[in-house]
């Protein structure tokens, strides 16, 4: 796999979590492992650019790419194309 700077990681982790899913889920989605994820997901939750919710299912917690998360994205997918 390549090098992914901090923006490259950021938009898969944003991209992952699209519909709400687990940080395992994210992880295993945007190729991380744990202390990545511990890195990444506080940073992106303080940019409002992913809320955290309780999932309904069971105590765990679900993450979820706000509203500014998916501008972020089309922003990046539009450079990417460049």
């Amino acid at each position: 796999m390549k090098y992914r700077c901090s923006v490259d990681i950021i938009a898969k982790i944003l991209d992952a979590a699209l519909c709400g899913e687990t940080k395992s889920k994210i992880m295993m989605q945007a190729h991380l492992n744990h202390v990545q994820i511990k890195r990444y997901i506080p940073h992106i939750l303080s940019e409002q650019l992913m809320e955290k919710r309780n999932n309904p299912k069971d105590s765990s917690f679900l993450y979820a790419t706000t509203e500014k998360g998916r501008i972020f994205l089309q922003k990046y997918e539009k450079v990417q194309l460049n």
